[in-house]
């Protein structure tokens, strides 16, 4: 006992104001990278990162991903070099190939946000002038799009559920397999 008769506390009491900001302080600086990890989950909105330009495509290397069974005659191909998963946003960006009997050609550059099952087309390529970029475009669920070859995509190996389908050579390979997965529902 002290003089004044008051029991002593013990120093974790005494401390335990410092102790538990301390703790504060320390989860609050550990957040930021838990949340790039996964590990907390919020409901801040997606942003998408700045989209890189169209990358160079040859259409000696496409990945045949028509669906079997399509009742269409183009051929659709992903050229494997140009998929690439974006690093804080998750997009997987890709070149695509839409090949008619006769030889024509539809090039487009576009994103697929596995995580909400929706596309965007970013750009279209001409032979004459190159890559023209689509400012207007937006973000269309994968599941009401008129055409199905951007939703056969993601289930052919882009996607693995709601995430993309690990890095780039293991999405190639994903689509040269043909996997089939199912999406996320939007």
């Amino acid at each position: 006992m002290r003089p004044d008769d008051t029991p002593r506390r013990p120093a974790f009491s005494r401390h335990r104001e410092a102790l538990v900001a301390g703790m504060l302080a320390a989860a609050c600086a550990l957040a930021p990278g838990m949340s790039r990890a996964g590990l907390l989950t919020d409901d801040a909105p997606w942003l998408e990162g700045e989209v890189p330009a169209p990358p160079a495509f040859d259409l000696n290397r496409l990945i045949d991903v028509t669906p079997s069974g399509s009742p269409s005659s183009l051929r659709i191909g992903v050229d494997p070099a140009t998929i690439s998963v974006g690093k804080d946003d998750r997009v997987v960006r890709y070149v695509v190939v839409a090949a008619s009997p006769a030889g024509a050609l539809n090039v487009m550059y576009e994103g697929i946000l596995c995580a909400k099952g929706e596309y965007r087309l970013y750009a279209r390529y001409r032979e004459s002038d190159g890559w023209r970029m689509l400012d207007d475009s937006g973000w269309q669920p994968l599941a009401r799009l008129s055409q199905r070859y951007p939703q056969d995509i993601a289930r052919g190996g882009l996607c693995r559920e709601s995430s993309p389908n690990g890095t780039p050579a293991n999405i190639a390979r994903g689509l040269q397999r043909g996997q089939s997965v199912p999406l996320v529902s939007p």
